[in-house]
């Protein structure tokens, strides 16, 4: 949904109704900042505000859902037009203790900006401010979203470092809850960041760089979650825009495991699709296309060795692609029409439908069969089969986004990449899945004892085989894909892929991140209950499991908040364990002493201040 001056927002608005709160001088600035204190006399010299905005919040009654429709938020929200009226919103609210948890796009599946006792939106927020093409700089407002840059440095022939699959992000969310695209030598997109601007509720406006007076803030603000201060603007870096190719190839496990850290080196980008039940893996890589033939290495040249910009070997919504998955929404379709007119009706529309929305309708028929999932996995590897070769060439934001598929519950964890530690039957107990084998699986191609067989070298690999081997044994209905994805470390302490460990660790050069999950490919409320507790009970459940031996840690973006005292207790503590707690609450106590940016998810997650 498009609304005024190009501001993109998938979260669905559904009643409005006028509100406002009178600002009362309840409460009084605490704790201090010697880096923040510096900018207080820039304050002193900033033009007045708006006098509409002085002494009065004016916010809407709204309900929201989130992009997947998997969290649902009955708020006040509030939409400054300026970043004076940002800076005086805030200045209110931290007098009267309205809340303003800071909302992005509302893409994120935790909904981790949601807040039912107020929100701000930066949607209104969304100019591109400044390109420096000399120094290979874009500076914009936080509300501005990743395709709107994008389109804005193409005619300085430049783009951003990395993205994620899609590009309707807004900056601010976008840096702030980490995302992150693929790339073994690229960092997450927080990493990317030279300088901001925050607003802060105790300090006003302060501008952060990476000098000796902002280095803490700089190192913990840029991954906040909006906890710190809403971030008005930010700046990036930038590289020279080129053309990337992209290719598909299907490979089996053991196919994969072969030249597995020479691929991570040797391409820009590369993912992996695993298919559970399904020996199966595709692999995708892309690489900037070589200004000729002969300067490029053999594995990044064009097929036909003579022409420097290849061209996709075939069309992706082939019918003949997509026939294994178009037989299945088929056979349903016919086994519940009326009559043959009616069959005929539904199976035109069927054979219009691409490959995403087949998947949908082809898993809506028994999403939690088990037996059904691996029928539709295997369908899907046909299809990945039929498009392998060159599936794409663009400029690196057409190239790397991809469709998503439809709503969906997902679940992603973060892990350093060592030498593998010894094979999973070597660990004891702590190694075996906390399920009941499944009794209920036909014979399926791949087994686990097959799956426990191969031996990985990295842990990146090892983590995936045994993840497979355990959702097979359990009989986890989990559909295609688990996404692998590859970064280089961020330097901000409270990414995901943080580059600093505990002194008796050594820093790690390479993460990988694993994602999974379930469609939630119906509109029968039952049956969405029903697969989201399948997903977050047992499927996340395998992955949980698996992440202390790893020292994995789950995506900000997807981390749900728990729902029990000693959930809380349980995650609250290994949170500890991984990033500095401590040192993040402290500046959220100076910063923002009255925690009017926070809401019961941040609380949950980093504790009350």
């Amino acid at each position: 949904m498009w609304f005024a001056r190009g501001a993109f927002r998938p979260w669905r608005v559904v009643t409005v109704a006028g509100t406002a709160l009178a600002a009362a001088s309840t409460f009084v600035a605490q704790g201090t900042y010697s880096a923040i204190h510096a900018e207080q006399h820039e304050q002193a010299t900033r033009p007045s505000l708006s006098p509409s905005f002085e002494g009065v919040l004016d916010g809407t009654s709204t309900t929201l859902y989130n992009w997947s429709q998997t969290h649902k938020c009955n708020t006040t929200l509030f939409e400054p037009q300026s970043t004076l009226e940002l800076e005086q919103l805030v200045r209110l609210a931290h007098k009267t203790g309205q809340k303003i948890r800071p909302l992005g796009s509302a893409i994120s599946p935790n909904a981790v900006a949601f807040c039912d006792e107020g929100m701000v939106s930066l949607a209104q927020l969304d100019r591109v401010l400044h390109i420096d093409v000399e120094q290979r700089l874009v500076t914009v407002e936080a509300g501005a979203t990743i395709h709107d840059v994008v389109e804005a440095l193409k005619p300085h022939n430049l783009t951003l470092e990395n993205f994620a699959s899609i590009n309707q992000q807004q900056v601010g969310g976008y840096v702030q809850t980490g995302a992150h695209g693929t790339g073994a030598a690229i960092p997450p997109v927080d990493d990317q960041v030279v300088a901001f601007k925050l607003v802060t509720p105790a300090h006003g406006l302060v501008h952060v760089t990476r000098d000796n007076k902002h280095k803490q803030l700089f190192d913990y603000a840029r991954v906040a979650m909006g906890c710190l201060g809403i971030m008005s603007e930010v700046t990036l870096r930038c590289v020279p825009l080129r053309t990337l190719v992209e290719r598909t190839e299907v490979m089996t496990r053991q196919e994969v495991l072969k030249g597995h850290m020479e691929r991570l080196q040797l391409h820009r980008h590369v993912k992996y699709l695993w298919f559970p039940f399904v020996d199966s893996v595709v692999v995708v890589t892309c690489d900037e296309v070589p200004s000729s033939v002969d300067s490029c290495k053999a594995e990044q040249c064009p097929a036909n060795g003579t022409n420097p910009t290849p061209t996709p070997t075939v069309t992706a919504s082939s019918n003949r692609c997509l026939a294994a998955l178009q037989q299945i929404v088929l056979a349903e379709a016919k086994r519940v029409a009326s009559t043959p007119e009616d069959y005929d009706v539904a199976s035109t529309q069927i054979m219009k439908q691409n490959f995403a929305s087949l998947r949908d309708m082809a898993l809506a028929v028994n999403p939690l069969d088990v037996n059904h999932v691996a029928n539709c996995n295997r369908a899907e590897a046909e299809y990945w089969k039929g498009i392998q070769g060159v599936t794409n060439v663009g400029t690196s934001d057409q190239v790397l986004a991809f469709d998503c598929g439809g709503q969906q519950w997902v679940y992603e964890v973060a892990f350093p990449v060592h030498d593998a530690s010894p094979k999973p039957e070597q660990l004891g107990d702590e190694s075996n899945p906390q399920c009941e084998a499944s009794t209920t699986l036909n014979a399926l191609p791949v087994s686990t004892s097959t799956t426990q067989d191969l031996c990985a070298q990295t842990t990146d690999i090892q983590f995936m085989l045994e993840l497979l081997s355990r959702i097979e044994t359990c009989g986890i209905p989990a559909p295609v894909p688990i996404e692998q994805r590859w970064t280089a470390p961020s330097t901000s302490r409270m990414s995901v892929a943080r580059a600093y460990q505990s002194s008796t660790q050594q820093n790690p050069s390479l993460y990988s991140w694993v994602g999974i999950i379930m469609y939630l490919c119906t509109q029968d409320v039952q049956q969405r209950k029903e697969i989201t507790q399948r997903f977050t009970s047992e499927y996340c459940g395998l992955v949980q499991e698996l992440m202390p031996r790893y020292d994995a840690m789950v995506h900000w973006a997807k981390l749900e908040a728990p729902k029990t005292p000693q959930q809380r207790t349980i995650l609250n503590r290994t949170l500890a364990q991984q990033v500095d707690i401590e040192t993040f609450n402290h500046l959220r106590k100076q910063l923002d002493p009255h925690n009017v940016l926070g809401s019961a998810h941040t609380d949950a997650l980093f504790g009350d201040i």
